[in-house]
């Protein structure tokens, strides 16, 4: 005799499943590694005047609008598209490998335009996505992303590279978060290697801030999902079964993240599944190892 209970969670692990293996909603492993020589890229001052939807094309939650700091730079996958309503104007961008949509009025001015500020949208850029060492104190400088004001760098200063526009290459320093700008480096850096740089900045901490940050918005991204598909069924079957939701459980040297209500445990082998995938994917080159049970993900440093 099948129960009803299982035929709902039979359906919630099937629709789960579906929407983990759409290639509409996900980068896959292959195009995560095409080169990325030449992008666009839209600096905007007020990130959080623009109307932004998630890649489920919901407006993005309190969690998500953290990333979008002044002048972050977001990589353009599609200036021109529509979501799936084949209606709403929209550009498609990446932050931090996740997808966004900002949403137009038309094909040319963003909902929120009046509010946002300086904003450019510099085109076939170089892509660079590294970490750089200032080696030589021969003034260089951190131009602010408007072009307005100069500050000096110090040596040994170490600053992230997002992509170079002629000669000038958009940057932010490692180590304040929120501080971008421009800088023209020519040999007066050299590359700092992923290990080398989890290594310094993970000596009093868990897990490296960027590489944190990446492993937090994919579990957001499954937790989102999990809470709307549960939300849809529990509408539909007039039950009230519990969301499950992964939580981070922090330790000195290392982050767990476990799913509740624990009695979920296995019952979602393809969310488990893609997940682990993604972290894979995420901990390539750093210095932290992923470990997998059934209602449990560990990351800890190798």
């Amino acid at each position: 005799m099948i129960h009803p209970q299982d035929t709902i969670m039979t359906k919630i692990a099937g629709t789960l499943a579906l929407f983990l293996t759409a290639s509409v909603l996900f980068i896959s492993p292959a195009e995560a590694r095409q080169s990325k020589a030449a992008a666009d890229y839209l600096i905007v001052e007020h990130t959080d005047q623009l109307l932004i939807y998630s890649k489920y094309q919901q407006r993005i939650h309190q969690q998500e609008k953290e990333a979008f700091v002044p002048f972050v730079p977001l990589r353009v996958l599609d200036s021109g598209g529509v979501l799936n309503d084949n209606y709403t104007p929209c550009m498609k961008v990446e932050l931090d490998e996740s997808i966004f949509y900002l949403i137009k009025n038309d094909a040319d001015s963003f909902m929120g335009a009046e509010n946002i500020g300086f904003n450019h949208l510099y085109k076939n850029a170089v892509s660079l996505q590294d970490t750089v060492q200032v080696s030589s104190n021969n003034g260089t400088v951190l131009i602010s992303p408007d072009k307005t004001q100069r500050f000096a760098l110090q040596k040994d200063e170490k600053l992230i590279r997002y992509f170079q526009d002629g000669d000038l290459t958009y940057i932010r320093l490692l180590f304040k978060a929120s501080r971008y700008g421009w800088a023209r480096l020519g040999r007066s850096v050299h590359v700092i290697h992923a290990q080398e740089k989890d290594r310094e900045i993970t000596a009093n901490t868990a897990l490296q801030d960027k590489t944190r940050g990446r492993i937090e918005t994919k579990f957001k991204e499954v937790n989102t999902l999990l809470a709307n598909i549960f939300m849809y069924f529990n509408k539909q079957s007039d039950e009230n079964k519990p969301v499950p939701q992964w939580r981070p459980v922090e330790s000195e040297r290392s982050v767990a993240y476990i799913l509740e209500p624990q009695s979920y445990g296995s019952s979602f082998p393809e969310t488990d599944r893609y997940i682990t995938r993604e972290l894979d994917n995420i901990l390539i080159g750093t210095v932290y190892t992923m470990s997998y049970i059934p209602g449990k993900i560990e990351i800890q440093q190798k």
